[in-house]
């Protein structure tokens, strides 16, 4: 089976950072309820990531598992003035959606994305869980979900867990 690219929390995150949320970003659209949160905590969150040694995804497909690293630099923005909640984008276009209290921001709902495929194809990344722990200059990501790399018709079944430190500029 083909690899698929680093989602969000940052991607090639994912990686992190990680899948398209919104129903009118290209790539997918969120199923979450409305964010809510803290304005001033999500400010904290604001600016760009860079993934540190060890970040890493972690897929457990159909017929193999493999880690891949998590590399480049993820955004986060506010979407709106003073609302509670940020939004990540990663360098492979996936958007995703957090809720934003103290040092923690949590993914706003289940969060969906589709990205070309790394060795062609596409990939369709459904985030389940999902947190960012803001300390300092760093924050660290801890996400989850299931996944369809599809190439030539053909889908195969993942589910993928993504960690990692990432530092601020």
């Amino acid at each position: 089976m083909a690899k698929h690219p680093s989602l969000c929390i940052y991607t090639s995150v994912l990686a992190l950072f990680l899948a398209a949320c919104g129903s009118s970003t290209p790539g997918g659209g969120s199923t979450g309820a409305s964010p809510t949160g803290d304005p001033a905590s999500a400010a904290k969150f604001v600016g760009n990531w860079t993934a540190q040694a060890g970040a890493a995804e972690v897929d457990d497909c159909d017929m193999k598992s493999d880690t891949i690293p998590l590399t480049g630099t993820f955004a986060i923005s506010l979407p709106s003035a003073g609302s509670g909640f940020i939004q990540s984008l990663s360098s492979n276009g996936c958007l995703l959606k957090w809720t934003a209290n103290g040092n923690v921001a949590t993914l706003s709902g289940t969060e969906t994305c589709t990205v070309a495929g790394a060795e062609g194809g596409s990939w369709q990344a459904t985030f389940v869980t999902g947190t960012l722990t803001l300390a300092g200059t760093s924050i660290a990501l801890q996400d989850k979900g299931n996944g369809v790399l599809t190439i030539d018709s053909v889908n195969g079944n993942c589910s993928f867990t993504q960690s990692g430190t990432f530092n601020g500029n």
